[in-house]
């Protein structure tokens, strides 16, 4: 392999795609920042994150919640009437 002259090294930076002068024939980036900002972009388990998220958010529908807080009312209101019957009894024994 041949080595250039590095003025004859034109690149482009692979992050802020910035024309730079290659000191080496394998150079991808114009400086450190750039090749550390492109892994972290490139490389970061938090992307994950928010698929999985939007997948959950998905399985509840509005109508779904909707449904789900109606149900939760019933089930107050009966355990509310349960209550005051259990009260009641109590205080008026028969």
């Amino acid at each position: 392999m041949l080595k250039q002259k590095a003025k004859d090294m034109k690149k482009n930076c692979l992050q802020c795609n910035t024309e730079f002068t290659a000191r080496r024939s394998d150079a991808k980036f114009c400086s450190s920042i750039c090749r550390s900002k492109y892994w972290i972009k490139n490389n970061n388990p938090k992307q994950e994150i928010p698929s999985v998220q939007t997948q959950l958010r998905g399985l509840l529908s509005e109508t779904n919640k909707e449904a789900l807080v109606q149900k939760r009312l019933v089930e107050e209101k009966t355990e509310n009437l349960q209550y005051k019957t259990l009260k009641k009894q109590i205080a008026d024994p028969i």
